[in-house]
């Protein structure tokens, strides 16, 4: 999809790797809370890898963001939605994501009927972007190597 100097599609190696260094220091700061300093790279990668979805965000050609979902139960059909970004998506794309995050969510909830996730408590615009999108953000709990408190977030058609 392309507007105005905005494209989003299929996600790439590379794309990733362009993205990492310049990632908002909220995606850096969720991801060490978790999983530890230093382990940023290693886990975008798995994410990536694991990712059945994984679209890229450009504006006029630059890598501003990521997202996709790893599937955790085919079966159970329990979908991951993940989105990874640079300071630039606050500034530059806030309605194009709002507009079309929506399309991009229900292709997530037609492959997995839940989608469930966590956000650090102290990421304010994520969890506010999430509930304008409809998903179910729940009391937050400690997580991860850190004990950071995170918002378990869902969605379910």
């Amino acid at each position: 999809m392309s507007r105005s100097g905005v494209e989003i599609r299929e996600a790439d190696w590379i794309d990733l790797i362009l993205l990492i260094p310049r990632l908002r220091k909220a995606d850096v700061s969720e991801c060490e809370a978790l999983f530890g300093k230093g382990t940023l790279s290693k886990v975008a990668a798995d994410t990536f890898t694991h990712s059945t979805m994984r679209f890229a965000v450009s504006v006029d050609g630059v890598i501003v963001a990521m997202f996709g979902m790893t599937v955790h139960s085919m079966l159970g059909g329990v979908g991951h939605p993940w989105m990874f970004g640079t300071p630039a998506i606050e500034k530059t794309l806030r309605r194009a994501l709002m507009d079309d995050a929506r399309g991009y969510i229900s292709d997530m909830l037609r492959l997995c009927p839940r989608l469930e996730n966590v956000v650090d408590s102290r990421n304010l615009k994520s969890i506010r972007w999430l509930v304008r999108m409809g998903f179910t953000v729940q009391p937050a709990v400690p997580m991860g190597v850190a004990g950071v408190p995170f918002h378990p977030f869902v969605m379910e058609v």
